[in-house]
């Protein structure tokens, strides 16, 4: 989404994920939900709860950072996204938890 100065940012090379291993470092974050949508299907529900509740913490943990982070005017809405998704991730949580551990 556009925000002033991101652009120009983009084009000269100042912004946060300006190395190679930034970027392998945000796409870590990015295809880690995915898997766990397939993962959830194929693995056992022992490790499925383990994973949920331990993936679920870390990405509720990052989010309220982004949110917290990220409270400017042009920014708002991030703020907006990173406070829907900690709650999802909340959730994960809370029915990970409560899932019987067979």
């Amino acid at each position: 989404m556009y925000v002033p100065q991101k652009t120009q940012g983009l084009v000269n090379g100042v912004n946060m994920l300006d190395s190679p291993m930034k970027l392998f470092a945000a796409s870590l974050l990015l295809v880690i939900p995915a898997l766990m949508v397939f993962l959830s299907i194929i693995l056992k529900s022992s490790v499925n709860r383990r994973l949920n509740i331990i993936l679920g913490l870390f990405y509720t943990a990052i989010m309220i950072l982004i949110a917290l982070t990220s409270i400017t005017p042009w920014r708002i809405f991030y703020v907006f996204l990173a406070i829907v998704e900690s709650c999802i991730t909340s959730l994960i949580v809370w029915f990970a938890w409560k899932w019987s551990k067979n």
